[in-house]
């Protein structure tokens, strides 16, 4: 991936059901674009008071379709398998 710039982070922040891991969902633009989006998922393990990342999947990536960039997922999620958290 092309060097990116932080734009959010989603909101709500969910914790996975399985292994009571966080689960973050984060928006980069490419560096130097207006509208070349990737939405980066990051696992994070919470230890001793800490939070690390444990792992990152690049979620959607910038497809030009009909001259405009969308966002096109490589995989999806169950609902069923996190809570959201407060």
């Amino acid at each position: 991936m092309a060097a990116a710039v932080l734009t959010g982070i989603h909101q709500p922040v969910r914790r996975l059901k399985e292994d009571g891991r966080f689960f973050a969902c984060t928006d980069f633009r490419r560096a130097g674009s207006k509208d070349e989006y990737y939405d980066i998922d990051f696992w994070l393990d919470e230890e001793s008071g800490k939070i690390s990342v444990g792992g990152v999947r690049v979620h959607k990536v910038p497809v030009l379709e009909d001259g405009s960039f969308i966002q096109m997922p490589r995989y999806s999620f169950d609902p069923k398998t996190f809570d959201v958290v407060p």
